[in-house]
């Protein structure tokens, strides 16, 4: 019996940055129940996106991940079940490691 659920490639390669990236969209697609296929399929297309994304625009596969989480009706219901609050600090944990990991911001000083 054959699945119809998208499935995530496997790749190990790429920068740091690519890798954690790569790893927060598999943790938050693997909470994702298998009956939602539309919200996993959708997820994993954001996924492949980011294998062929070039570096100094990772930031869009960041967004990419933001809006379908803000726009996955699965995923914006009064109800918070486990496997969603387990998708709210995967994004929390990833965010946070991002700014750290990431370049500072631009400093304010004119140089003066």
């Amino acid at each position: 019996m054959t699945s119809n659920n998208e499935k995530l490639r496997q790749i190990d390669y790429g920068s740091g940055r690519r890798q954690s990236l790569g790893q927060m969209i598999k943790s938050i697609y693997n909470e994702i129940p298998e009956i939602e296929v539309s919200a996993r399929s959708g997820l994993a297309n954001i996924q492949e996106s980011l294998w062929y994304a070039a570096p100094e625009v990772l930031d869009t596969i960041l967004h990419k991940v933001f809006t379908f989480l803000q726009t996955t009706p699965i995923l914006n219901t009064p109800e918070i079940p486990p496997w969603l609050r387990n998708i709210r600090q995967i994004w929390t944990a990833a965010v946070s490691s991002d700014k750290e990991d990431g370049p500072g911001p631009p400093s304010a000083s004119d140089g003066s």
